[in-house]
């Protein structure tokens, strides 16, 4: 596409070569959800992300429902990846957790976590210079412990653990690796 000499990019991509593009109907699609994370674009034919088309997903139902959750009728998807065993009308979104089905997908990595103990105590996020926010990981718990990022943190009781203030993490403690 040109407009008044210029060239239309994509993700640094020409849209005009983006492989059967249907360039009367292709738009970005914004998400309501956040600002800090977009790429996300369609047809009348295809999804695209980060201007590679994404195989599979129904355009007609495709919605954004979070940072890189999207979502249709044939499943729950993370950036580019299927989020494998999610339904897409019967799931829970907590930040950057998915459960459905007895999984607990942390983005796109599903997690080990116990399925009806998991409890997310605090997501923590980054501020940048330019208004976004970065994803800097999680603190959750289930009946077997304690995890900052996926890690079990060692000799803490998930049953007597407590957050003590809320913007800092002020135990010490070690991971796990066993």
């Amino acid at each position: 596409i040109e407009y008044k000499g210029f060239s239309i990019t994509y993700f640094n991509t020409k849209i005009d070569n983006m492989e059967n593009v249907d360039l009367k109907t292709f738009k970005v699609v914004k998400s309501n959800i956040s600002r800090s994370f977009e790429g996300y674009a369609k047809d009348e034919n295809k999804v695209y992300f980060q201007a590679k088309p994404l195989l599979g997903i129904d355009v007609e139902t495709f919605e954004i429902i979070g940072e890189a959750y999207t979502k249709d009728k044939n499943g729950v998807y993370y950036a580019n990846e299927k989020l494998e065993g999610v339904d897409s009308q019967n799931y829970t979104k907590n930040d950057n957790f998915i459960k459905s089905n007895g999984i607990i997908y942390e983005n796109e990595k599903k997690q080990a976590y116990d399925y009806k103990t998991f409890t997310l105590i605090k997501t923590y996020i980054s501020n940048d210079s330019c208004g976004g926010t970065a994803y800097m990981g999680s603190l959750v718990k289930d009946k077997d412990g304690i995890y900052y990022n996926g890690e079990k943190i060692s000799n803490v009781d998930s049953k007597t653990f407590e957050l003590v203030k809320d913007n800092k993490i002020i135990v010490h403690f070690e991971i796990d690796s066993r």
